[in-house]
């Protein structure tokens, strides 16, 4: 139920959408009301703040003033009924002042900033010095007022789709003439430093009232507080998930905008350079709050409708009683004009750019659950040769037995050299793993096709809708077998390695094992992974290797005798 003081502004606000005949609202009252007293006061002197040139020269003892009687009655008709206790006793100085203050704010929210606006301008004129000094605090007012007029200009094109152009073009049209209003306030001198923070719950409980038109979002969001809040978040698990938290990064700046500054301490450095996001934060400044970022999200992801994208988000919005929501939907990886000018390690061994795709045969020892049989990987290839240049990858330390017939890259490239080689990779075939989301996360060298191919052997480890990307082929077994027949098994190994680790337990072992691998991925044969790549060729994503590229390809490529070693 909205607050009787609030006004609504999808129906009849206080002298702004409803039709009074001719009843004047308070605002307009005390405007002629003050500009009566001018001219009376002004004896025919000149022009007054009506609309005419104030007496520049007067000194301390001519300055004009507001009749404090005046002030009081026509303040006290403005003021919200909640307000009365204010003015129960006689007003000293500062008293008057704080009711102007709170008047002025009461009028923002009745959306009459332009009358509030011209009003201090003419008194400024007149050199009335507690409107001066009040000035200097109400520009917050005025800061927040051009935050919203950037944001509604960013949401034009949602307005128009949501066919209310007519509703918010007055509140458009309004914010223009508060930018005019705002150049004339920064040549008299009084703009440039905010030093009012808004902590007056009246001004947020009152705003909160008429999220324009409860359209966009809650108009809370562009009041700014002095001084940006401090972030560094903390994370130090693997780089799929760090490429995750970029993604939140990306969203809580783009969702709050010039509200935070953030810095980062994880485990992947190599995935943060280049970020525009990053401002270098010290652990030590105690305006500095440090999260150590999780995202406990993932517990729902068998049953509630999240991808990944969501888990940072969650946590942040959790922990900073935010609103985030994601606006892509992929991490946020830069690559810098200077990176994008060297020659791909394919380039390099090869001569020339030609289109490749990035494989991976095996993975981590602690995640056998998602190794694929690299006999049926060496089937893939085969298939493709002389269409396909496959390049393999892989960490060193982790299980990438072999592969026939492909440029060898495995324990060759760090971390921000896979990132330059998957931009400019032409497709990517791997597991649930890192690859994966930097196949998303990465842009497509020339922008065509805006998303990079990438086919996605997965099985029934993870839910499908946690994992996934709408552009990709993503191949899994979730709703097949019982043991992932609703959501992912998240079960860490197929058969236990003997090697102490945690992974070994029974509770993180397989269930349904056929040989070494999980029935899940046994399911999915070397035909199935087949035919999803040549989708992307049938559907014209991307082209083959032409004849002559096919002749440099076959040079490159590196016999090994056998597979699966």
């Amino acid at each position: 139920m909205q607050d009787p003081g609030a006004p609504n502004i999808i129906g009849a606000g206080p002298g702004i959408e409803r039709d009074r005949g001719e009843e004047k609202d308070p605002a307009q009252r005390a405007q002629e009301a003050i500009c009566a007293e001018a001219e009376e006061e002004d004896h025919g002197s000149g022009p007054g703040r009506c609309g005419r040139t104030g007496r520049r020269g007067a000194g301390p003892s001519e300055q004009q003033v507001l009749p404090k009687p005046l002030v009081e009655e026509q303040l006290l008709e403005l003021l919200p009924q909640q307000l009365v206790f204010v003015v129960e006793q006689p007003l000293v100085e500062l008293q008057l002042v704080l009711l102007v203050e709170i008047v002025l704010l009461q009028l923002v929210v009745q959306q009459q900033v332009l009358f509030v606006l011209q009003l201090l301008l003419e008194l400024v004129v007149l050199e009335q010095q507690f409107v001066v000094e009040l000035l200097v605090e109400f520009q917050l007012v005025v800061q927040q007022q051009l935050l919203l007029l950037e944001f509604l200009l960013e949401q034009q094109l949602l307005v128009r789709e949501l066919g209310v152009l007519d509703l918010v073009g007055p509140v458009l049209e309004q914010q223009f003439l508060l930018v005019e209003l705002l150049r004339k306030l920064r040549l008299l001198g009084f703009v440039g430093v905010f030093g009012f923070v808004v902590e007056q719950q009246l001004f947020l409980f009152q705003l909160q009232q008429f999220a324009l038109v409860g359209l966009l979002v809650p108009v809370e969001r562009f009041v700014v507080v002095v001084g940006m809040r401090k972030l560094i978040l903390r994370n130090f698990q693997s780089p799929g998930d760090l490429v995750m938290l970029t993604a939140a990064l990306r969203d809580l700046h783009a969702c709050y905008p010039r509200q935070f500054r953030t810095d980062v301490r994880t485990s992947c450095p190599q995935l943060w350079e280049n970020n525009p996001h990053l401002t270098a934060l010290d652990e030590k400044d105690p305006e500095v709050k440090v999260l150590n970022c999780d995202y406990p999200l993932v517990h729902q992801s068998n049953e509630a409708p999240y991808h990944f994208i969501h888990g940072f988000i969650d946590f942040l919005n959790r922990k900073l009683d935010l609103a985030i929501r994601p606006t892509r939907f992929k991490g946020d990886l830069h690559i810098s004009a200077l990176e994008k000018s060297w020659f791909s390690q394919v380039r390099e061994i090869v001569g020339e750019d030609l289109p490749f795709w990035i494989v991976v045969s095996g993975g981590q020892f602690d995640f056998t659950a998602k190794w694929w049989d690299p006999r049926r990987t060496q089937e893939v290839v085969d298939h493709f040769r002389g269409k396909i240049l496959f390049v393999q990858v892989g960490e060193d330390g982790h299980h990438h037995p072999p592969l026939r017939n492909v440029i060898d890259l495995r324990g060759k490239t760090d971390l921000r050299q896979l990132v330059r080689l998957v931009y400019h990779s032409q497709g990517v075939l791997t597991a649930v793993n890192a690859l994966m989301h930097l196949a998303a996360a990465v842009e497509v060298k020339g922008g065509k096709p805006q998303n990079r191919p990438c086919v996605v052997v997965a099985g029934g480890r993870e839910p499908s809708q946690w994992e996934a990307y709408p552009h990709h082929q993503y191949i899994h077994m979730n709703g097949a077998l019982m043991c992932c027949d609703n959501g992912g098994c998240w079960k860490s190994r197929a058969v236990p390695l003997g090697d102490g680790d945690k992974a070994d337990r029974p509770e993180n072992l397989c269930v349904d094992v056929v040989g070494t691998l999980p029935r899940c991925l046994d399911l999915i044969t070397a035909a199935d992974v087949i035919r999803r790549i040549d989708l992307y060729f049938q559907g014209g994503a991307v082209r083959p290797l032409s004849d002559r590229e096919r002749g440099l390809a076959e040079a490159a490529l590196r016999p090994v005798e056998a597979v699966g070693t």
